[in-house]
């Protein structure tokens, strides 16, 4: 059994992530998405997880127009990683100086 996440970017794209081993990663990932939902599939095959998600979206009353639109298999960035302090300055001390 694999985990697939299926959700919405910071930028309101559609996205489905994975696979993943475990539920608790996958609910790592989840929570870098807003309305995300974990879907676990017996595949590892990104275009088949793909065709299962979204006949499973349909079966849920989604749009089938909404359903079938492009999805990102990109895993986005946490903001508080993205926007991290670096961890030493690189402009301290004199550069002039040995």
């Amino acid at each position: 059994m694999f985990y697939w996440v299926f959700g919405f970017s910071e930028e309101g794209k559609r996205a489905l992530l994975g696979p993943y081993p475990t539920e608790e990663k996958a609910a790592e990932v989840a929570d870098l998405l807003t309305e995300a939902e974990i879907y676990p599939l017996e595949t590892r095959n990104q275009q088949k997880a793909t065709k299962i998600v979204k006949a499973k979206l349909i079966q849920e009353g989604v749009d089938v127009d909404e359903a079938f639109q492009r999805q990102s298999h990109v895993k986005p960035t946490s903001r508080y990683t993205r926007f991290a302090e670096p961890k030493e300055d690189i402009f301290s001390g004199n550069p002039f100086q040995d």
